[in-house]
């Protein structure tokens, strides 16, 4: 969906860039025409078309800063935990004397 949001606001800048050109073009054939200019009148469209780029922007950076989190090896070695039962996690654990080379404090359970 998101390049698919990507394209649209493309094509919309696109079609209003057409737009003022096929303007531009006509007021130089017709210097004398009095008529609202396509970017005066267009100006609203252009704003929200910026807008709207801007927040698709900003969702894209969210989405890839996302990813990459997702990917982190911190993530994946976190998931791998949280599916463990609590065996595995138990001998996941050092055991005491391990324990205590490593400097672990063991925390007895009530």
């Amino acid at each position: 969906k998101a390049a698919e949001s990507g394209e649209l606001l493309r094509a919309v800048q696109n079609v209003l860039d057409e737009e003022y050109a096929n303007d531009d073009n006509f007021r130089i054939k017709h210097p004398t025409f009095q008529g609202v200019q396509s970017r005066e009148s267009g100006q609203h469209f252009q704003h929200d078309a910026a807008h709207y780029r801007q927040l698709w922007d900003q969702a894209r950076a969210s989405d890839a800063a996302l990813q990459a989190r997702l990917e982190s090896d911190g993530y994946v070695d976190g998931m791998k935990l949280c599916t463990m039962s609590r065996e595995q996690l138990d001998d996941a654990m050092p055991k005491s004397d391990e324990a205590e080379q490593k400097g672990v404090v063991a925390v007895a359970s009530y």
